[in-house]
């Protein structure tokens, strides 16, 4: 524990006040008054960038103490394994967390907020609900006395007009040590994940039991979640649920693949039974309705999962090889009823619109495809499958894509299958999911009845080196990894149907 319990504000503009740093669990060296900086957010709230601040202390990640009142409460930064600093994710704990400590179900047992990008803004106070986990039950802490959020490596706290004020401590001067300097990462992940009993959701779906044990925070698309399963055998698996950019969808993994490309050690996400020929991830991987309901029901409130971190789930070549042939064991893979139809769709997968892939799968180019679709669109009008897009449907809700925002689901059904379209809000439309109305989870929250779909189900924006192989009338470019291929989904023929109804309509 430190020997400085109280020192003046090092920052000559503020006012002078004094703060009680007893409760305040670190090397008495670190909270000298000279080392440090006091900012009072009564004044003005503070902007933080944590990214290149000095902490407190390098060997932990320590950055700040937070004063709401009288009441410190310590905050700490993460870093990879680069050493820089991740930066929307920042954790607030007890002060008297001893961060000297391997943490263990044994000798650490205080409450910690982890705040990332996704979870907004935050407030903290005795009643509430995120900072109770705090223990903020003192007599000195309002009721609302502090807010905070983090955005693009930008912390800020506000003061909510407490009673008695909220202060920051930060280092006006780095204190760095000779030990490793990752620690800091470290330290959120050992005590989330080992160190806290906090709650873990569980729920059933049909004969299957699930726990959502962890959350893994990312940027830009909310926390993948882990997941175990037990079936009625007592079968046990793990896997994890995270939101695809690309799709705008829940999906499950099994984790993530070890490669190696040009000798250097990569991590690749792993999607489904990639390896078998009935193979189309971007439906194989779209959850179960009923698990992602109770799924998302489960965690709905709930801020205080243990994290975990990828790195956690990277398996090896022969474990992801196993992991995959098990996921391929809990599917069935199922044609369209019409044969011709069928045939086709099997031909040209989803994803694969990449030179390469038109030659492969086509034998030609654009113009192969172009003729391909063609005869596909005719087999779709002989077929009987597509739905009447005049009547209801019998769903309708908005989802939301991480790039092209607000977009509408709407689901038809014909001869128990059922057709989920989706538009945004510029126009774009695609077929989302083609999936069997009589259908039950696996242990990895899919479907178990899968129908193969192909080329009809794509994805509305596809990675650029996979869609390379369209010309320009047909895909337009994006920021980052991906192209809109919309344009060539706007030529198939139940796309044309819906987009003509809605016309009408």
């Amino acid at each position: 524990m430190s020997n400085f319990n109280q020192y003046p504000p090092t920052n000559l503009e503020l006012a002078p006040q004094t703060f009680d740093l007893r409760r305040v669990n670190a090397r008495p060296e670190l909270l000298a008054p000279e080392q440090l900086s006091v900012q009072d957010l009564g004044q003005n709230p503070l902007e933080i960038d944590i990214t290149n601040m000095p902490l407190i202390d390098e060997q932990t990640g320590l950055a700040g103490i937070i004063d709401a009142g009288g009441v410190p409460i310590k905050l700490y930064v993460f870093k990879d394994d680069h050493g820089n600093v991740v930066p929307d994710w920042v954790m607030l704990t007890d002060a008297g967390f001893d961060d000297q400590e391997e943490a263990s179900h044994d000798n650490v047992k205080l409450p910690l907020v982890s705040l990332t990008a996704d979870k907004g803004t935050v407030n903290f106070g005795r009643q509430e609900s995120g900072a109770g986990r705090l223990g903020l039950d003192d007599s000195k802490v309002s009721r609302r006395h502090f807010s905070a959020s983090i955005s693009e490596g930008i912390l800020r706290l506000s003061d909510l007009e407490s009673s008695n004020g909220t202060s920051v401590v930060t280092s006006a001067e780095t204190n760095r040590s000779q030990r490793a300097n990752k620690l800091g990462r470290q330290l959120g992940r050992t005590a989330t994940t080992e160190a806290i009993p906090l709650r873990t959701p569980e729920f059933s779906v049909g004969n299957i039991k699930y726990q959502v044990e962890g959350a893994i925070p990312t940027t830009g698309r909310g926390d993948m979640y882990v997941v175990s399963s037990r079936d009625k055998k007592g079968n046990a698996r793990r896997f994890m649920v995270y939101t695809s950019v690309s799709e705008g969808n829940l999906r499950s993994s099994q984790g993530f693949e070890e490669v190696r490309v040009g000798g250097i050690r990569q991590k690749r996400q792993m999607k489904g039974a990639e390896m078998s020929s009935a193979a189309q991830y971007t439906q194989d991987t779209q959850l179960n309705p009923d698990f992602a309901a109770k799924l998302l029901e489960s965690i709905d409130g709930v801020t205080g999962l243990p994290l975990a971190s990828q790195e956690d789930y990277v398996h090896d070549e022969a474990a992801a090889t196993t992991l995959f042939k098990d996921f391929e064991s809990n599917c069935d893979v199922y044609s369209l009823p019409d044969a011709k139809l069928a045939k086709l769709l099997f031909r040209l997968p989803a994803g694969r619109l990449s030179k390469a892939d038109l030659r492969e799968y086509l034998g030609g180019d654009a113009t192969q495809l172009a003729a391909y679709v063609q005869r596909m669109n005719t087999a779709l009008e002989q077929s009987g499958m597509v739905p009447d897009f005049s009547a209801k449907p019998s769903q309708s809700r908005v989802d939301m894509h991480p790039i092209l925002g607000s977009v509408t689901r709407e689901v038809y059904t014909k001869s128990g299958v059922e057709w989920h379209m989706k538009r945004d809000q510029t126009g774009r439309v695609w077929i989302d999911r083609i999936r069997s109305v009589d259908n039950e989870a696996t242990p990895f929250g899919t479907d178990k009845a899968l129908l193969y779909s192909g080329i009809l189900t794509s994805k509305p924006l596809e990675y650029k080196t996979q869609s390379d192989g369209l010309p320009a009338t047909m895909r337009q470019e994006m920021d980052g990894y991906y192209a809109d291929i919309t344009p060539l989904l706007a030529t198939f023929a139940p796309i044309r149907q819906y987009r003509d109804q809605r016309a009408r309509s």
